[in-house]
């Protein structure tokens, strides 16, 4: 996994590294795409499940946006989960040159990237991969 250094949209900074006993999403979005929103909310509504015990989940705007519409929909929705912001697309790139978004990728617990998802992953098939990876 390509290392993850950059601002929340507070604009503090964080850096997100694998977890021992957690398996890591990371989704790349686009702040003007409905399809990653509802991802997000999906997430969001795991959040105090068995599931999501065992998942940490991040969120990357990709592209220089203006963030304030973007910290408005993360509060109307209550997202707790961190809501990190690459303006440059520089780390969507390390991981790879998809042009699609959203686009999700799965990190073990030893900091391997094992799949990817375009577009909004099946929700039954992403707790399979989750459990076989942890």
């Amino acid at each position: 996994m390509p290392e993850i250094d950059l601002r929340n949209l507070q604009g503090d900074e964080v850096k997100v590294t694998p977890i021992e006993d957690r398996v890591l999403l990371i989704m790349f979005f686009s702040p003007a795409c409905n399809e990653c929103y509802s991802f997000m909310l999906n997430m969001e509504e795991r959040q105090g499940s068995d599931a999501a015990q065992k998942l940490s989940f991040v969120a990357i705007a990709s592209g220089n946006y203006n963030t304030d519409p973007l910290k408005k929909i993360i509060q109307k929705y209550n997202i707790s989960f961190p809501v990190l912001i690459d303006p440059t697309d520089s780390l969507r790139k390390k991981f790879g040159k998809f042009p699609i978004l959203p686009i999700t990728y799965l990190v073990t617990t030893k900091g391997l990237v094992v799949k990817q998802y375009l577009g909004h992953p099946d929700l039954d098939h992403l707790e399979l991969d989750v459990e076989q990876f942890l």
